[in-house]
C-alpha cells in the first residue's frame, strides 16, 4: 500500500527511519547520545528514470542506506529520509 502523502520523483525513495536503541545491555541511553541508525522502512517509491528504469524496492521493504546521500523532509509533522534508490545498501 503506497502512501498518499507524497510521491517521490524519478529514482528516489522515501524512508521512515528506524528508532535508535533505548537500552544497551542494562543501561538506558539518553536521547541526546542515541546514534541515528542508517536503516528504515520504505514508505514510497518513485517510477524510475532512463538511467535507472527498474526500481527494486517496494513499499514496506526494510532497507539499510548511505547516510551521506540523504535529505530529510517533514511530511505531516513526521521526519522522513529521501534519497536515490542506488544509495541503498541492503534490502532485508
Amino acid at each position: 500500500m503506497e502512501t498518499k502523502f507524497a510521491r517521490p520523483i524519478g529514482d528516489k525513495v522515501i524512508i521512515k527511519q528506524h528508532e535508535g536503541q533505548d537500552k544497551v545491555g542494562i543501561l538506558y541511553v539518553p536521547e541526546t547520545s542515541k546514534e541515528k541508525p542508517a536503516s528504515g522502512t520504505i514508505m514510497a517509491v518513485g517510477t524510475g528514470t532512463k538511467e535507472y528504469p527498474i526500481m527494486y524496492t517496494k513499499v514496506g521493504d526494510k532497507v539499510s542506506y548511505n547516510t551521506h546521500a540523504q535529505s530529510k523532509v517533514a511530511i505531516d509533522g513526521q521526519e522522513y529520509i529521501v534519497l536515490p534508490e542506488r544509495e541503498l545498501y541492503l534490502i532485508f
